[in-house]
C-alpha cells in the first residue's frame, strides 16, 4: 500500500483530533531529527497503528532501545568509555542510568 506523507499527516491528525495532550514537567527537552518523507510516512502509521501520536511513538520506541542497549552498563563501563569527556556529560549520562534504572 502506497501513502504518501501527507495523506499519512491527515490520518495522524484525525486519530489525535479530540485528545488532549498533558503537559508534564517531563517532558520539556525537545529533540529534533530527520527523516527521509518516506520514513516519516512509515513512522506516522506505525504511530497510527498503535494508537500513538508521532512524538510519543517515536519517543516510547526508542526509549525502549536505549533501555535494551544500556541495560547491563555500569558507572564504572561508562568512566572507561567516556574518561575524556567533559564531566558535565558524564553526569547527565550517570543521572540518565540512574533514571532507567529508577523506572523499571
Amino acid at each position: 500500500m502506497s501513502v504518501t506523507t501527507g495523506s499519512a499527516a491527515a490520518l495522524v491528525a484525525r486519530a489525535m483530533a479530540g485528545k488532549k495532550q498533558a503537559a508534564s514537567d517531563d517532558r520539556d527537552a525537545v529533540v529534533t531529527f530527520r527523516v527521509t518523507p518516506t520514513e516519516k510516512a512509515v513512522l506516522e502509521l506505525a504511530a497510527r497503528q498503535e494508537s500513538r501520536t508521532l512524538s510519543a511513538f517515536v519517543r516510547e520506541a526508542g526509549l525502549e532501545v536505549a533501555r535494551a542497549l544500556l541495560s547491563d552498563v555500569d558507572d564504572e563501563e561508562l568512566q572507561r568509555r567516556y574518561s575524556e569527556r567533559e564531566s558535565e556529560q558524564l553526569t547527565k549520562e550517570r543521572q540518565a542510568l540512574e533514571a532507567l534504572r529508577g523506572k523499571r
